[in-house]
């Protein structure tokens, strides 16, 4: 089991899975604050970070690392905030979430760019959703005009269907739907109750895989991985606060969970692995 936090500074805090404490295995910086996104694809972590202004324009940088001893693979700097990234087909898409509706295509394994699509308004993209069995990318801009682009040739598509992505307070795995309300947590099968946990505070940024439900509980600052069958804990994840942060009680950190690993994402940027 590894652990991989994303921060500048190192965060000592204790993982606990099935009675097993982890220790940290490596760490490494990005020198850019506002780490607030952390996803892996084929065995790379890809981490977006950075929001300040450079040269009249916010500035974010987005990252690629090797997951098993955090060795920096390739950087670009994208002269926009962006939102993403997503994975098809050995490339991933990031696009504009300020004022220009722009798309882009990278490489992941050289941080190439592949196509940009430039939206002819100056709207921002507020939404999205992925077809990936049919290559395809749908999104939203803030005056609710929709886009279908193909994922390999970034080509505007002209396409009738709108496409809504799905809130974050419902989940759906297979047969289960779990519904995320203020403090609670519920599954259900075929519309039926098949357990509900209640906790101290709101539960925030919920996430799942094949066997277990992950969320944060804001009070607490903790990760939570229950089991998808009965929501039983499975293991439960302290974040400490950042010295100095202007808004120390905020969740300003990004997680993203699997039966392996755990990765966080923290706002002052630095990337650490933590395992048995």
């Amino acid at each position: 089991m590894k652990l991989f936090i994303l921060s500048t500074i190192l965060i000592m805090s204790t993982f606990i899975l099935n009675g097993t404490d982890l220790k940290e295995l490596w760490a490494v910086t990005t020198k850019e604050e506002n780490a607030s996104v952390i996803k892996i694809y084929k065995d790379k972590l890809y981490v977006l970070a950075g929001d300040y202004i450079e040269n009249g324009l916010p500035s974010r940088h987005l990252f690629c690392f090797s997951k098993d001893k955090g060795k920096k693979i390739w950087h670009i700097n994208l002269k926009d905030i962006f939102d993403g990234p997503v994975f098809y087909d050995n490339k991933l898409y990031v696009w504009a979430g300020l004022s220009r509706g722009k798309v882009y295509a990278i490489t992941t394994d050289k941080g190439k760019i592949v196509w940009e699509f430039n939206q002819d308004e100056n709207y921002s993209f507020v939404s999205y959703n992925i077809d990936y069995d049919k290559g395809l990318i749908f999104l939203e801009d803030d005056k609710s005009k929709f886009y279908t682009l193909d994922m390999k040739t970034g080509k505007l598509l002209v396409s009738d269907s709108l496409y809504t992505t799905t809130t974050n307070d419902l989940l759906i795995n297979e047969q289960k739907e779990f519904i995320i309300n203020d403090k609670k947590i519920s599954c259900y099968v075929d519309r039926n109750l098949v357990w509900e946990k209640e906790f101290s505070s709101r539960l925030v940024k919920p996430s799942l895989d094949n066997k277990n439900v992950y969320f944060v509980n804001y009070k607490e600052r903790s990760i939570y991985a229950l089991s998808q069958d009965d929501g039983h804990i499975i293991w439960k994840f302290y974040v400490k606060v950042i010295p100095n942060v202007k808004e120390p009680n905020e969740i300003n950190f990004s997680y993203i969970a699997t039966h392996e690993n755990l990765y966080i994402a923290q706002y002052d940027g630095t990337v650490i692995c933590a395992g048995k």
